[in-house]
């Protein structure tokens, strides 16, 4: 493996919580209005990364990752894979910012113009998820 390289593996006895990501808006309160829920994220348990998916893109992972100088700011990515010389080589494209804003992330993705809101709470189900059977 190369020194530069992040290695993503997959542990599956770590915990993995499940937080659903929602179309909203702040209140003049300061608090989140939840409109429809667009996506699911993951956050590994001691972690303090999110990999989020959004539905309605969702053969894209989007990776929340918090900035260095700051713990309540994220950088979100998007990771292109591409096959080159019979080995797969991965891009990660800077896509958004995101905010801690009490219980949520405010993510900003630069091509979208409404605002997502990552739950910071375990989730349950909200009302537009369906699991399919």
């Amino acid at each position: 493996m190369k020194d530069n390289v992040i290695q993503l593996t997959k542990d599956f006895r770590q915990k993995v919580e499940k937080h659903f990501v929602y179309l909203g808006k702040m209140s003049s309160y300061g608090e989140v209005e939840e409109r429809e829920a667009v996506g699911i994220a993951f956050q590994r348990d001691g972690s303090s990364q999110f990999r989020m998916k959004l539905w309605m893109f969702h053969k894209t992972p989007y990776f929340l990752i918090p900035a260095k100088d700051d713990r309540t700011k994220y950088i979100v990515y998007a990771v292109d894979d591409h096959p080159q010389n019979k080995e797969l080589k991965s891009f990660w494209n800077k896509v958004g910012v995101a905010n801690l804003c009490g219980n949520y992330l405010k993510v900003k993705l630069y091509l979208l113009q409404e605002d997502l809101f990552l739950s910071l709470f375990s989730s349950n189900q909200p009302n537009n998820y369906q699991e399919a059977s």
